[in-house]
């Protein structure tokens, strides 16, 4: 993902995270004043500070203060998960917002490094140097370091005495409660700007789509009312008939670019769809010999039918081109209380490391002519059915590819 930009609620929500981890640690430790500084691409700033300042600690000064926000301090090296002390701060550096090689900020990390470092690490601004005032600010963020803090984030402590020992475990065992909040945020905002990806491209193409099946229709119908009864005329009434579900079915495909907030009222077999796909499939799978073994248990399920048959069919359509000559493909189901598990594996090589991580990313595919859709298509409709779906390589070969659906309807 490269620029994320999180959602407006999304933002205040990571703010105020940021705001009560701030007022944590202001009421347990000695401080003048504690932040958490982001890159911030919802408001287009490079630098958001979360978190205050003590203006009535004697040790307070706006001098320091614009020192601080200049961050000119900031070294090139910081060990990784731990509390460093630079002079009268504390610093603890954060997991990156954005991609990239962000170890540039942390610089090739000396193994030997441990605990609290109580030289001037390399970088920082001697005190005799600092920025005194507002009005040069402007010129310490011409800094070489403040380039590196532009793709960092981190924990600033401006502490009015040292530390102890206890107090530095007390933030260092805090943070990780916080990275582990902030990847949450990264993920979830990284999986909502595929789907809006997804639901550009399909808009994108409606009208195209459109334009033909209307000049299908249009001719099938001339054909239907100018031939006589007889065998013709019956193939062009089934191309009029398709022409009308596949329009049906291009109408139901957009709806699914739409967020879905409910299930299904109407329930359907499992079993059904999937034996009806595998027939519609048939001559696919006889062109590279491959045998399908499908699970014979029928359990109803409040699904959208046809949006789970484009599931079954993108997954087929993925296992088959992968899969070897004369090989098998098993489609199977666990029934549980609450959910059906279903699986389907192939025998072929199975997926590389980038294939695992970036396998339901739009437009990400390596198979010839193919588009990349398929199978963020299928994580779409299973998020949109209270489910979810995940691939991996099976330990026997192969790859695997699982997905849930509730048996009901989840209250809101």
């Amino acid at each position: 993902m490269r620029n994320p930009t999180p959602s407006r609620s999304q933002s205040l929500a990571i703010e105020s995270v940021c705001h009560q981890q701030i007022q944590q640690i202001l009421g347990y430790l000695p401080l003048v004043g504690a932040w958490i500084v982001y890159p911030d691409f919802e408001e287009g700033q490079l630098r958001r500070w979360v978190g205050e300042a003590r203006a009535d600690r004697p040790e307070f000064n706006e001098g320091e203060l614009s020192y601080l926000k200049s961050e000119v301090w900031l070294p090139p090296e910081l060990p990784v998960a731990r509390l460093s002390q630079l002079n009268a701060y504390y610093v603890y550096p954060l997991p990156p917002w954005v991609d990239g090689d962000s170890s540039k900020f942390l610089g090739e990390i000396n193994s030997d490094l441990g605990g609290l470092s109580e030289r001037r690490p390399t970088g920082i601004v001697p005190e005799g140097d600092r920025c005194e005032s507002v009005d040069t600010t402007a010129h310490c963020e011409n800094h070489p370091a403040s380039e590196l803090a532009q793709s960092c984030s981190y924990l600033l402590l401006w502490a009015a005495q040292s530390l102890s020992p206890l107090q530095v475990e007390f933030v260092e065992q805090q943070m990780p409660m916080l990275q582990h909040y902030l990847r949450g945020a990264i993920t979830s905002n990284c999986q909502s700007e595929e789907l809006q990806l997804l639901r550009q491209s399909l808009h994108k193409a409606e009208h195209q789509l459109r334009n033909s099946l209307a000049l299908i229709s249009l001719y099938a119908e001339t054909l239907c009312l100018g031939l006589p009864t007889g065998p013709f005329q019956e193939q062009a009434t089934v191309i009029r008939e398709s022409v009308s579900e596949l329009s049906a079915n291009l109408t139901t495909l957009l709806n699914c670019g739409k967020p879905a907030h409910k299930l299904p009222e109407h329930r359907h077999d499992l079993c059904q769809i999937v034996k009806e796909t595998l027939k519609f499939m048939q001559p696919r799978f006889q062109e590279k010999e491959i045998k399908v073994e499908a699970s014979q248990t029928s359990v109803m399920l409040p699904i959208d039918r046809w949006q789970i048959k484009q599931v079954f069919e993108n997954l087929l359509n993925n296992a088959i081109a992968f899969s070897p000559l004369g090989s098998r493909i098993t489609c199977e189901w666990r029934v549980f209380y609450n959910e059906v598990l279903v699986s389907l594996r192939d025998e072929g090589l199975g997926l590389s490391r980038e294939d695992l991580q970036q396998a339901f990313t739009p437009f990400y595919t390596r198979r010839p002519g193919g588009t990349g859709l398929g199978l963020p298509i299928a994580k779409k409709i299973i998020l949109d059915h209270q489910g979810s779906i995940w691939v991996q390589n099976h330990p026997e070969g192969g790859a695997l590819f699982s997905f849930t659906l509730p048996r009901y309807p989840q209250s809101d």
